[in-house]
């Protein structure tokens, strides 16, 4: 969350006096505020003369000349300023400050808002109605920055007229186009002064706005919600202490949080010995804490499985133990954004994407191999390719990347997936098993190989992970971009990471993205061949072919595209 501004409000508690000003102001900065604010007025454009408080306002107000003394004053300072007129604006226009705050009582003053621009424009959003601030907003937010600002002044603020409901309504209605804060009129008096701003920051406040006093026993003007700087200063310290309450993301579990998960989980132990090839149940495990248990495994995914080795009583149970089925997806595309049809590309005679699939097939760990693909026209001579191969293809959207997976895998009732992409045709199958079996030892959400050089890694996801980011996912399209939802969301995933030998870890790309990468992975396989080694090749033989080449490390264009990685965790309860 971002550090909540506190900004003391001078009002007129200056008495008309620039100088209290100006020391009400050093007084409130002295007490660790962010930000003061004076209201600039002149009473002939707020009031008619006949008003009652027309008198009032014209003794309160300063000239222009002694408004330059005070803005010179915090020249080096961040101030604000309430302005109540197109004269007021102008003055403050001249000093640069650090924004402007609008009252509501001005919302239909077109020309004044107009006339704003690049700033940070505060809305007292007190007495207007919804159309008035949906106005406002529409006509700030083209040229300017907008928080709305919740609450109002009645000499003080009775608590029951505060009405946070509002608030939140405003926050839900308008958060796309502003950001939001609680100007606190309370009385000074009362002990839920502090306590209601502290229940706004909850609700989405990020800027408050407090009143600021000498002396609240001299009941001078605008007293009536103003606290003393003394009393300012343990407000702030009272909302520093509170807002490391807000310091983690919406998504972010706390390290002690995750710490006490582990010390009172509970997980599935084997209740019994059970012997190789003995099938689980309800029978022989049972759900308890034990000491040092790593993340735990899904019943669904153990219940009536064969048991691939004996497990003592007590143990926990690994996917590990258990019979999984795993299947290795390779996602491949005609349609490429950056070298299309690459998969038709050929390397000693053969098409790229076929070195790719006698790679995986060399694995001792992946029970089956599906390519997807889409339905595209641009992808039928792909799968006529494929038929030469025996392997399985799925043809689905173009990009709903994972839908493609879930449907491809669907009918074999697979454990876990591997997720191959048709640019990485390196892969290295051993390290793929190591990592497989490193994903099972921990019971995995997802597992990487990311030490491995680019092009040769594998990521393992559980399958059933994969179906509920499929339900869950806020934007399906965005999908191909499954790493990243993992990532975004880590601290609900068991994620691994796959160990590698230092000696191996070499960053140079071999993702055949471009022209370019295509030709250093064919230099490399050319040179395989002549070693026979087609298909057998070896990590230290990929490391130290491309030690003894001038390393070429790859240019990665910028990218300001971010994928939409928000998991709507709500429609998980609809999962079965």
């Amino acid at each position: 969350m971002k550090s909540i501004e506190i900004i003391a409000e001078i009002a007129n508690a200056h008495h008309g006096d620039h100088e209290v000003a100006i020391k009400l102001g050093l007084a409130a900065f002295n007490a660790k505020a962010n930000a003061i604010k004076f209201q600039v007025y002149f009473a002939d454009e707020m009031l008619t003369k006949n008003h009652p408080r027309y008198k009032h306002f014209l003794q309160q107000s300063f000239s222009p000349e002694n408004w330059e003394k005070i803005f010179k004053k915090f020249k080096n300072y961040k101030v604000y300023a309430d302005v109540f007129g197109l004269n007021a604006y102008n003055l403050v226009e001249k000093f640069n400050i650090s924004g402007i705050k609008i009252h509501a009582s001005d919302f239909d003053n077109k020309p004044l808002l107009q006339k704003i621009k690049n700033k940070k424009v505060f809305l007292s959003c007190g007495g207007a109605s919804f159309f008035e601030i949906a106005e406002t907003i529409r006509i700030l937010k083209k040229k300017n920055s907008v928080v709305l600002m919740h609450g109002f002044q009645s000499y003080p603020t009775d608590v029951a007229d505060i009405n946070f409901k509002r608030f939140k309504f405003l926050i839900n209605e308008f958060s796309e186009y502003t950001e939001f804060g609680y100007q606190d009129h309370t009385s000074g008096s009362n002990n839920l002064n502090f306590y209601l701003p502290f229940v706004s920051i909850g609700l989405g406040a990020i800027y408050l706005e407090k009143h600021i006093t000498f002396n609240r026993n001299k009941k001078g003007t605008d007293y009536y919600s103003s606290i003393e700087p003394d009393k300012f200063f343990k407000f702030v310290k009272s909302v520093r202490s509170i807002e490391k309450a807000f310091a983690l993301k919406e998504n972010d579990i706390s390290i002690s949080e995750k710490q006490y998960s582990k010390i009172v989980k509970k997980v599935w132990v084997a209740k019994k010995d059970i012997k190789k090839e003995q099938i689980l149940s309800l029978k022989n495990i049972e759900i308890k804490r034990i000491e040092g248990a790593k993340y735990n495994v899904n019943v669904k995914n153990v219940i009536g499985r064969r048991a691939n080795k004996a497990i003592k009583r007590t143990s926990q149970i690994l996917y590990s133990d258990i019979q999984q089925k795993i299947c290795a997806v390779i996602l491949v595309r005609s349609d490429s954004k950056r070298l299309k049809r690459k998969w038709k590309l050929k390397i000693n005679n053969e098409c790229i994407l076929g070195h790719l699939i006698k790679r995986v097939k060399l694995s001792k760990r992946i029970d089956d191999i599906i390519v997807c693909t889409t339905k595209e026209r641009l992808d039928n001579d792909l799968a006529r390719y494929l038929k030469t191969y025996k392997v399985k293809i799925f043809r689905g959207s173009n990009l709903n990347v994972l839908s493609r997976i879930i449907k491809a895998t669907d009918n074999s009732k697979f454990d876990h997936v591997v997720r191959i992409t048709g640019d990485d045709i390196l892969i290295d199958p051993k390290y793929m098993d190591l990592a497989i079996d490193y994903h099972l030892e921990n019971n995995a959400d997802y597992t990487d190989h990311k030490s491995l050089p680019p092009g040769m890694e594998t990521e393992i996801f559980r399958r059933e992970v994969l179906k509920k980011m499929l339900i869950s996912c806020n934007e399906p399209n965005d999908t191909e971009y499954l790493t990243s939802y993992i990532q975004d969301n880590k601290d609900h995933f068991n994620i691994k990471s796959a160990p590698l030998d230092i000696k191996f870890i070499n960053k140079i790309s071999l993702t055949i993205d471009y022209k370019e990468d295509f030709l250093r992975v064919k230099n490399f396989l050319v040179f395989m061949k002549k070693k026979n080694k087609v298909y057998n090749y070896s990590l230290e033989d990929v490391v130290n072919f491309f030690k003894k080449k001038i390393k070429i490390r790859r240019k990665y264009l910028l990218n300001s595209f971010a994928p939409n990685t928000r998991i709507m965790w709500k429609e998980l309860i609809k999962y079965e």
